[in-house]
């Protein structure tokens, strides 16, 4: 979208934590960047009214609305109201090969990515969930790409695999009593990834 000045999300769970980590961490956003990811009216309308404050027409704002299933109650919620107040709005969907929204979208022209079979969630960040949005915010998919292919690399090693080390230590704690693990990050950049 030329000139786009809003980026909104539509999403609930997986469908937004991680682009909120990756924004939150690495992002330095040049545009507006909302999330959606629940039907509170007064967060809704709070919203809209950010968004027309930059963008009185919403011609300059890009809606993404994911869900993989395409049927989930909260999305289709969310994107009555904001297909009806955003009507001048750019749309894509990121959804499943199959469901309600894949064909909502069809039916109005929308572009659409696909969520791969067998991927849901929050392991959802590497697929378009989460790189969309990220490419949206200024994000270098490339590197970010990059980067999980050398700890995917890294996780397949015998030795110094940091995916083994974790889960040692996790099991360990466990056989101890101390069954629950905290994620505390110290660096403020760093709290949605927490979440995620």
């Amino acid at each position: 979208q030329p000139n786009c000045v809003n980026f909104l999300l539509l999403g609930i769970g997986g469908s937004s934590l991680g682009a909120k980590a990756l924004q939150s961490a690495l992002g330095d956003c040049a545009l507006n960047f909302f999330v959606l990811d629940n039907i509170d009216p007064h967060t809704v309308q709070e919203t809209i009214d950010l968004i027309k404050m930059a963008d009185p027409t919403f011609e300059q704002t890009v809606v993404a609305v994911i869900s993989k299933s395409g049927n989930t109650a909260e999305i289709t919620s969310l994107l009555m109201v904001i297909e009806r107040t955003m009507a001048a709005a750019t749309f894509v969907a990121i959804t499943g090969s199959s469901g309600t929204l894949r064909d909502v979208a069809l039916s109005r022209n929308w572009d659409t990515l696909l969520v791969p079979d067998g991927v849901g969630g929050r392991f959802s960040i590497l697929s378009p969930v989460g790189l969309f949005p990220a490419a949206m915010c200024g994000i270098d998919i490339n590197a970010l790409l990059d980067g999980a292919r050398e700890m995917d690399d890294a996780c397949k090693q015998e030795t110094e695999n940091p995916a083994a080390a974790l889960a040692s230590a996790l099991v360990g704690a466990m056989q101890e009593g101390r069954n629950i693990h905290i994620m505390m990050p110290y660096c403020d950049r760093l709290v949605q990834f927490a979440h995620w």
